[in-house]
């Protein structure tokens, strides 16, 4: 009984640190490059990026879709990108196991000319929900990316 216990424990916890999906990261070229925040004209550059992760969703590989197409997935640490035209877009985490019974989404309303963050994350300081987000401010954005590795879409 207690062997079955322990195997399960080390089987959960594999699962929450390794996830079930994988991310496929950007050369350190394609890294540099994007997080200079470059724009376009008539386009908002958007952000998403997922903050590191010590117990609590560590382990969760999210879906990002724009407007219902996935523009990549992250893990704790990493972000995506996308380039969108001004007006209405809805931001929607889907995640894998278990956390795939919540799928959180966020609707912005974006202009031309313009670099926008979103922020992925547990809220409650690592124990509250799984959620998707603004940041505080641009430049909290801008951190996250720059501490972040680039997930590029599959």
């Amino acid at each position: 009984m207690k062997a079955t216990i322990r195997i399960s424990t080390a089987l959960v916890t594999l699962l929450m640190i390794t996830g079930c999906a994988t991310v496929q990261m950007a050369d350190q070229q394609a890294q540099n490059e994007i997080k200079q925040f470059k724009t376009q004209p008539g386009l908002t550059n958007l952000f998403v990026c997922r903050e590191k992760a010590v117990l609590v969703g560590a382990g969760i590989t999210t879906d990002v879709q724009l407007n219902g197409e996935s523009i990549g997935f992250v893990k704790p640490n990493t972000f995506v990108q996308a380039w969108v035209e001004p007006g209405e877009h809805t931001i929607q985490m889907k995640n894998d196991g278990i956390a795939g019974m919540h799928s959180p989404k966020i609707t912005i309303e974006t202009q031309g000319n313009d670099t926008r963050f979103l922020w992925i994350g547990v809220t409650g300081g690592g124990m509250g929900t799984y959620t998707i987000d603004h940041f505080e401010t641009p430049q909290a954005g801008m951190r996250c990316v720059q501490d972040a590795t680039y997930s590029v879409a599959r």
